[in-house]
């Protein structure tokens, strides 16, 4: 599977997210010193897509829509934040809450495991496991 055609499934299957004023904002939002919300958010999507892909080839069907739009926005919550959150936990526990507030307004209609996907991104840290397809590829891809 080629990035170049990981991309532009991506913009396809994410543009409720990536054309969105939240998704914008998040191209000059600093995210762990080295990228931006938007940059990571995108890697995060194009290792969970290629990720359902080589699960279609074991017989495990995945809806790839939710999968991209919840990696796309499961770090939306630290938008505007200019300071880091005042220690680790506190950050494991309120990004994925607020970024699944922010998910629900920019795609209301999506499954509740999607939303879960990215309520629970942060297992093992402060979070149980979501426990749906969509929950472990968003899960596992952000660890990369």
């Amino acid at each position: 599977m080629s990035t170049n055609f990981l991309l532009r499934e991506v913009k396809e299957l994410g543009k409720d997210v990536l054309y969105s004023s939240a998704f914008q904002k998040a191209v000059l939002q600093e995210h762990h010193y080295s990228s931006t919300v938007a940059r990571h958010s995108l890697v995060v999507a194009m290792i969970a897509l290629s990720m359902c892909y080589w699960l279609a080839r074991i017989g495990i069907r995945v809806n790839k829509r939710e999968v991209v739009i919840a990696s796309l926005s499961h770090d939306l919550g630290i938008l505007g934040r200019k300071t880091k959150y005042s220690f680790g936990l506190q950050c494991a526990y309120q990004h994925p809450r607020d970024s699944e507030k922010v998910l629900r307004e920019l795609v209301p209609n999506l499954s509740e495991k999607a939303y879960k996907a990215v309520r629970w991104h942060m297992f093992p840290v402060f979070s149980p496991l979501a426990l749906s397809w969509v929950g472990l590829i968003v899960t596992i891809a952000d660890k990369r």
